[in-house]
């Protein structure tokens, strides 16, 4: 099971991390400037997953005052 996940996490994680960091070291020659691009794609990357959560967010604490309101008016009802 160990080696199963190994593997996986291999080809999914791994080796395009690696692949997208030796790219940008060859790319601008340095680790640092290297590392920072990196982590500046990972960030665009996860955008679109981050801005939905953030929707979700909002919306509930939109939501946050008429919930509270119907808990208050609905204490002792357990439905």
């Amino acid at each position: 099971m160990g080696e199963m996940l190994n593997t996986i996490l291999s080809y999914l994680v791994y080796k395009p991390f690696s692949w997208i960091l030796l790219t940008l070291y060859n790319w601008v020659g340095s680790y640092g400037l290297a590392i920072l691009l990196f982590c500046l794609v990972i960030k665009v990357i996860f955008l679109p997953v981050s801005m939905k959560s953030k929707k979700g967010m909002m919306a509930t604490s939109r939501l946050q005052p008429k919930i509270e309101e119907i808990n208050k008016r609905y204490k002792d009802d357990k439905q």
